[in-house]
């Protein structure tokens, strides 16, 4: 990891707060995140937690606050970060009439990056793709397209993932590919920040856990081999008691 510096967090907002008319989706909220940890952050619909991914991935301007990606300020967003970066958001952001490996070809054009077909066959291998490859986007099930949808945000060899609710519509073959993933995030020193309702997988994939709720951090905690679900399931419980 030459062009980042190990002493400088992957990722950090302070003091970040975004409202949608009334609705504050995010408020005075500061995070962070060190190279080689997993972070989820776990809650109710209407938590923030997409919000939050938005802000750090650049893709939505906060009201106040600041977000940084390596150091670097994500309001002046340039090619550096966007490098950094790979982004899983609901909507898989996929061409529909394009095959999978036109809509890779172009992201990895945007990204201007070389050796494409080879990126492209790498990233389709570990998705397990390899054969979807030269099929329409649109003709596959939702589970495949979001399998897509991780290759592409894996295209670029981003250093920092961004995932939100990534498990959504995936088989059992399809987590287990993205849990495999996520786990060698970590341990090559890499980042992850993933949003999840799934509490255990939280558990199994996290150094860190964070419970929101309406906006605000209402807990948060590191996970070792003491954690235990039924625990953080009350603790959790309790953060979301004020959730209709």
């Amino acid at each position: 990891m030459s062009d980042v510096s190990h002493n400088i967090k992957s990722i950090e907002t302070i003091k970040i707060a975004k409202s949608y008319g009334r609705n504050v989706a995010v408020k005075d909220l500061s995070i962070n995140v060190v190279w080689g940890e997993t972070l989820s952050v776990i809650g109710p619909n209407g938590s923030g937690k997409s919000t939050l991914i938005k802000i750090i991935s650049g893709i939505t301007r906060p009201d106040s606050g600041i977000s940084n990606i390596a150091g670097m300020d994500i309001s002046k967003s340039n090619n550096n970060i966007r490098r950094l970066i790979g982004v899983v958001t609901h909507d898989t952001l996929l061409y529909k009439g394009l095959t999978g490996f036109e809509n890779l070809q172009f992201a990895a054009r945007i990204f201007g990056l070389d050796r494409i077909e080879e990126r492209i066959n790498d990233v389709t291998r570990k998705m397990h793709l390899r054969e979807l490859l030269h099929a329409k986007v649109g003709a596959l099930s939702h589970g495949l397209q979001k399998r897509f949808s991780i290759a592409r945000s894996l295209l670029h060899e981003p250093k920092i993932l961004l995932l939100d609710e990534p498990d959504s519509g995936l088989d059992q073959e399809s987590l287990n590919i993205l849990d495999s993933i996520i786990l060698d995030y970590s341990r090559t020193q890499h980042s992850v920040l993933i949003t999840t309702h799934n509490i255990q997988r939280a558990i199994d994939l996290s150094n860190r856990i964070v419970i929101m709720s309406k906006g605000i951090i209402k807990h948060e905690e590191d996970i070792d081999t003491s954690t235990n679900y039924e625990s953080l399931r009350g603790i959790y419980s309790t953060c979301t008691s004020d959730v209709p």
